[in-house]
């Protein structure tokens, strides 16, 4: 009876839990990594521009 009582306890517990839907968890952290790596064109020539002035500037700092 004690079992009986310990394992009705159990199953009530663990269907009372809120489902969980991975497959919308997952979804979710790809699209936010895909909204991440977006750069726009005009940000991606601002990055450009200044990695190539900071190797002129070590260019110039090697050269002396």
């Amino acid at each position: 009876m004690k079992y009986l009582t310990i394992l009705l306890t159990f199953f009530l517990v663990s269907c009372s839990k809120p489902n969980i839907d991975i497959w919308d968890r997952f979804m979710d952290r790809i699209d936010n990594f895909k909204q991440k790596d977006k750069v726009s064109k005009s940000d991606q020539k601002l990055i450009q521009e200044a990695t190539d002035k900071e190797w002129e500037e070590v260019d110039k700092e090697t050269d002396k």
